[in-house]
């Protein structure tokens, strides 16, 4: 994944949902042809799309890496979660 993302110009992503046991699901991929990452969450939000990025570029310089300045960035962003903090995944 890191070669992959050393060596890319581009990443590509995208996200499907389905129910299991009554419950909605989200599997998201993030990548390219030089590497795939895929995480399942219970959430489809751009918060938490931006927070897996976020986990995938978390060795890179410039990627925020503490809670507090991360949502600090999206609110300086105009990015804001719905849910109330106690209820993010």
């Amino acid at each position: 994944m890191h070669a992959g993302l050393a060596q890319s110009t581009y990443i590509h992503v995208d996200d499907t949902g389905a129910r299991h046991q009554g419950k909605n699901g989200y599997c998201t991929h993030i990548g390219n042809e030089l590497f795939a990452y895929f995480a399942s969450t219970n959430s489809k939000s751009r918060v938490n799309f931006l927070g897996l990025l976020r986990a995938l570029l978390v060795k890179c310089p410039k990627v925020v890496n503490d809670e507090p300045a991360w949502q600090a960035t999206l609110d300086r962003l105009g990015i804001h979660n719905p849910l109330p903090r106690t209820h993010r995944n």
